[in-house]
C-alpha cells in the first residue's frame, strides 16, 4: 500500500508504479480530479456525464489547467486501457458513489 501511495507521484518520490494497485492508483488519480472539474461545470453532474465531453475537455488545455495531461495518459499506458474505456470505468464508480 505505501509502494502505492508513493508510486502515484513518481516525479517527486522517484518511485514507479510496478504493482497492479500502484498502476491503477497512477491511472485513477489524476483522471478522477479531472472528472469532478468537469462534474461542477455540468447541470447534472455526474449524471449524465459522456466519455465524448470528457474528452473534448481533455483537449481544452485552459479547462482544468493544473489537471497534467501527461499523467492521464501515461495512466491509460500503464493499466493498458482504452481512454474511454477507463474513464467510463471512472464515471461509473463516481455515479454509484452519488444518489440521484
Amino acid at each position: 500500500m505505501l509502494h502505492a501511495i508513493a508510486a502515484h507521484a513518481p516525479a517527486r518520490t522517484g518511485v514507479t508504479a510496478e504493482s497492479l494497485l500502484d498502476r491503477y492508483l497512477f491511472a485513477c488519480d489524476e483522471l478522477s480530479g479531472f472528472l469532478h472539474a468537469v462534474s461542477l461545470m455540468r447541470p447534472n453532474g455526474f449524471a449524465d456525464m459522456k466519455v465524448t465531453s470528457v474528452k473534448k475537455k481533455l483537449k481544452d488545455k485552459s479547462f482544468a489547467a493544473n489537471v497534467s495531461r501527461e499523467d492521464i495518459q501515461e495512466g491509460f499506458r500503464l493499466i493498458e486501457k482504452a481512454p474511454e474505456e477507463h474513464i467510463q470505468f471512472l464515471i461509473d464508480v463516481f455515479k454509484a458513489m452519488r444518489p440521484e
